[in-house]
């Protein structure tokens, strides 16, 4: 283990310590999570070196860490075998994303995610499930492990946002102590009020958004390296967000989605997974709205297609069945998610001394 992997593993000890695995799946990943510094660095010039690796962890999750003096991001194992298993099984059922390949291929026996709960927390169980079930057809397998880096993309560049938004900066200027500083996606809050923490959230997902929108911008119209086979991914934002959303959608459906219970939420460091995939496409939107996109409207009527179909391809391959606690929940969530909004004025110049690029305004926040 070299310094660099030593210091990971003292980051994230906690979690599990670094993951050492030497799999050429697993490698695939570590690769590929590594990628995202290098498509940032030209707009942050300025921002620290972060280090990068996977988490030794089963459960779904990913961090960003402050840890002498040094950043980390980290992405559970556990994670990327969850979307993996996930959306192969997705594109296993013939019936779902019938216009991918050729879905007469795949056989109509009941699939079954390999994962389980302990404590309401998701993890990977390779021993639950159906096992080892990818799809038939060699196309849509490709388009599955594309689904997968959507997800992967939004976690790392949301633990990116935690850093060069100036999140743990801030965070670790409140203490007098070499503490180690932690952002995860979902479960530990580490700000100095709840609200405050749900504001962070929703500015680290407003990075992770606007990035993943600059990469299909980069892809598609500058560097033209679009993976093999998957040019129509990559056509136009429509079918990019379609896909997009669909992943994103899935990776907070993972945690299960309940009525909203307005004082359980505000008691919460995070927004409930319902209220945060409504505010993350709400991002996209106004992101659309800024750059004048002239289809706006129309890939925002697909990214709310997408939540209907993972309601249904959940309720095919998990134990959450089909449900429209996202639609539902609409009047209910409004002036939650306002508060969240209106709460960024406060946090704006609080973070500008440790940001390494441009914050959001503090009005019409994007």
């Amino acid at each position: 283990m070299n310094y660099k992997d030593k210091e990971f593993d003292e980051a994230f000890k906690l979690r599990g310590g670094i993951c050492s695995l030497d799999h050429l799946e697993i490698n695939s990943y570590r690769d590929y999570g590594k990628n995202h510094s290098d498509f940032l660095r030209p707009r942050y010039p300025d921002a620290p070196e972060v280090n990068y690796s996977l988490i030794n962890s089963d459960f779904l999750n990913a961090a960003a860490a402050a840890y002498n003096g040094n950043y980390f991001i980290g992405v559970n194992l556990g994670t990327c075998a969850l979307l993996s298993d996930l959306f192969l099984k997705i594109l296993a059922c013939p019936d779902t994303f019938p216009h991918i390949g050729n879905p007469s291929l795949e056989s109509v026996e009941k699939k079954s995610i390999s994962a389980s709960l302990v404590n309401g927390f998701i993890y990977y169980d390779p021993l639950n499930g159906t096992s080892s079930t990818k799809p038939n057809d060699s196309f849509r397998a490709r388009y599955a492990a594309e689904l997968v880096h959507h997800a992967l993309d939004f976690l790392i560049f949301h633990e990116y946002g935690h850093i060069f938004r100036g999140h743990l900066g801030y965070l670790s200027s409140l203490s007098d102590t070499n503490a180690n500083f932690n952002f995860d996606l979902f479960h530990t809050g580490v700000s100095d009020s709840a609200l405050n923490s749900r504001t962070l959230e929703m500015d680290a997902d407003s990075f992770a958004a606007n990035n993943s929108y600059l990469k299909f911008v980069s892809i598609r119209y500058f560097n033209g390296q679009i993976p093999d086979g998957l040019d129509f991914v990559y056509k136009d934002l429509n079918t990019y967000f379609g896909g997009w959303s669909f992943a994103v959608y899935s990776l907070f459906k993972l945690f299960n989605m309940t009525k909203f219970d307005e004082l359980t939420a505000k008691r919460s460091n995070y927004p409930p997974p319902d209220v945060r995939s409504r505010m993350i496409f709400g991002n996209i939107a106004s992101i659309l709205n800024r750059d004048s996109v002239e289809n706006g409207n129309e890939i925002v009527s697909t990214m709310v297609e997408s939540v209907k179909l993972v309601d249904e391809a959940f309720g095919k391959i998990t134990y959450a069945p089909a449900n429209n606690v996202w639609f539902s929940n609409y009047e209910q969530v409004t002036p939650y998610i306002a508060e969240i909004i209106d709460n960024w004025v406060n946090l704006h110049d609080l973070l500008l001394p440790f940001s390494y690029g441009d914050l959001p305004p503090k009005q019409g926040f994007v």
